[in-house]
């Protein structure tokens, strides 16, 4: 099974960083939707941790994983 995250890594107020994980992105992603999420979550100022408020986007990943099930018994 294969499972996908698109990662969000942010840097907060506090010069501390904030990630935020989305499981199974749309494929294929796009970036320019990417650039809007992240501007849109910015201004709106919704997201403060315990870090501190979201001030800019550090990176973004997006992370594919292969999981296989291991028959116990």
């Amino acid at each position: 099974m294969q499972t996908q995250t698109l990662q969000l890594v942010f840097l907060t107020d506090n010069g501390k960083t904030y990630t935020i994980n989305i499981d199974n992105p749309k494929v294929p992603y796009d970036v320019l939707s990417i650039q809007d999420c992240v501007n849109t979550t910015l201004s709106s100022g919704v997201f403060k941790s315990k870090n501190g408020l979201l001030v800019e986007l550090k990176e973004a990943n997006f992370i594919t994983k292969n999981v296989e099930l291991i028959e116990l018994a």
